[in-house]
């Protein structure tokens, strides 16, 4: 009885971690968009930073309990963590590669609409978008995809497949214009399943925190070296 309520009690922090990511910024935004709308964009820069902040501590706050947690374990066993880490990613990372290939082949020589909309957020809001590419972005969206759902879905398949694509989902959202831009699910989702996958395997989400993290560094490095370049 007590495993049953505690795993209802998990399924419902999941999406209430969801609810959170996808609403809070759009309320704390709200709140101060006038106050801001003709500030420089050092300014908005700045504040976008701090609406971040905000939305992730709410998220550590409703997480508390699994970040404790799995902080200590990780602090013990980062080594064996980040071995298991580097092993998926690597491999999420090579079919990402090959499937973002054959899509943008496909959409014309276009990239995903979401690095398109990040490439143009740096040069505007460069605080927030390093700061959130890095760091924030990784943190919340492990927290929200993935930390969630640890406890909450026992199944490894289902867990990795759902979160996965759950994961993939959002890169997307909004960012639909024709037909084959709905093709860019494949590879987010990709490197979703495998965050998943060793978040699960470790039983730490800050393995897939750290992946996460390492793999938005070495994509705004590619970014920026594209701009050299």
């Amino acid at each position: 009885m007590m495993e049953k309520k505690n795993k209802g009690k998990n399924i419902i922090i999941a999406f209430l971690n969801i609810g959170l990511f996808y609403t809070l910024p759009i309320l704390f935004s709200g709140l101060i968009a006038r106050y801001i709308i003709n500030s420089s964009n050092v300014v908005k820069d700045i504040v976008l930073f701090i609406i971040d902040i905000l939305v992730l501590g709410v998220l550590v706050i409703c997480n508390g309990d699994l970040l404790k947690k799995d902080f200590k374990k990780f602090k013990k066993e980062y080594k064996k963590c980040l071995d298991t880490g580097f092993k998926y990613y690597f491999l999420g990372l090579v079919l990402m590669f090959i499937s973002n290939l054959i899509i943008i082949n496909i959409n014309g020589g276009n990239i995903a609409n979401n690095e398109a909309l990040n490439r143009s957020i740096i040069g505007v809001y460069p605080l927030y978008a390093i700061s959130s590419i890095i760091i924030l972005g990784p943190f919340m969206e492990e927290i929200t995809f993935r930390g969630g759902f640890k406890n909450a879905i026992g199944n490894i398949v289902l867990y990795t497949v759902f979160t996965g694509i759950l994961f993939g989902s959002a890169h997307i959202i909004g960012n639909v214009y024709t037909f084959t831009d709905i093709l860019f699910i494949i590879p987010y989702s990709i490197l979703g399943i495998m965050f998943s996958y060793m978040c699960y395997k470790s039983d730490n989400i800050f393995t897939s925190i750290c992946m996460h993290m390492v793999h938005n560094s070495f994509a705004l490095v590619m970014i920026f070296l594209g701009g050299i370049l």
